[in-house]
Formats: structure tokens, C-alpha cells, sequence
């Protein structure tokens, strides 16, 4: 029976510690977004995040091998099976660290989205007080 899984720490995400090339670029992609789903960026992140957890178990049981377990370092091939398989693990625990990281990264990049984009909308909401009426309803018409 495998041990309870223990529950995902909460995400800390803050738009401004992005570099400015990346806010910009999030800007600009998101003046051309049509239409975002409520909270969509928060729903792919957690989807990113889960994914980081699990993948973060795996890296603390892949640190907790001993690659030594179940064969006889005094024989040869022993040795050479050990030898294999230290260098095997160090590869896989070196892609599971870069998959953690790259789920951490997309998780922020679609934070960063939803962020510029309900930024963009505000922004376009408030170009829109001059197309009201005097009785504050919206209108098709304007004075110039």
C-alpha cells in the first residue's frame, strides 16, 4: 500500500516579478485575445502545479534510491551494473528536476496571461465612458 500523498504547498505568483521583455510580450498577446474563460489561467496553472508536485515525489523517492540495493558491488558485473546504474539515475534525476521547473514556468506563464489579459480588458472598459449617454446607458453614438 503506498503512503498518503502529501498535499500540494499554494502557489506564490507576482506579475511584476516578471522581466519587463516578458510582461510586454504578455501584453501584446493579450490586446489580440479575443475572449479568455473566467479564471482560465488559474485553472491551467493548478493544472501545472499538480503535475509539478507529482513530479517532485518522484525526484525526493529518486534521491532516496540506493542504487547499490540488490546487487554485489565485489563482483564485476556488479560493480558495472552499479556503476550503469549511478550514472542512469543521475540522468533521470537531472529531467525530472527540468520537468518540475518547466511545469513551475508554464503554471506562471499562464498566471501572466490571465493577469495581462483582465488587465487589457480593464483597460478597454474604461476607452468605453465616452460612448455612454448623459443617462449613463450605453450608446452607439458620440459627440465629437
Amino acid at each position: 500500500m503506498a503512503p498518503p500523498e502529501q498535499p500540494r504547498e499554494p502557489h506564490k505568483f507576482d506579475y511584476n516579478s516578471l522581466p519587463e521583455a516578458d510582461r510586454k510580450r504578455l501584453e501584446a498577446q493579450a490586446r489580440t485575445t479575443l475572449h479568455m474563460e473566467p479564471e482560465a489561467g488559474q485553472t491551467m496553472a493548478k493544472l501545472m502545479l499538480d503535475a509539478k508536485h507529482q513530479i517532485d515525489q518522484a525526484i525526493q523517492k529518486a534521491t532516496s534510491c540506493d542504487v547499490h540495493e540488490g546487487f554485489n558491488p565485489k563482483l564485476s558485473t556488479g560493480s558495472d551494473v552499479t556503476q550503469h546504474y549511478g550514472r542512469e539515475s543521475k540522468l533521470v534525476l537531472a529531467e525530472l528536476i527540468a520537468a518540475s521547473e518547466g511545469c513551475k514556468h508554464m503554471a506562471d506563464q499562464f498566471l501572466a496571461m490571465e493577469y495581462a489579459y483582465l488587465n487589457s480588458e480593464a483597460n478597454n472598459t474604461t476607452k468605453f465612458g465616452k460612448w455612454q449617454g448623459p443617462d449613463g446607458k450605453d450608446t452607439t453614438w458620440i459627440e465629437v
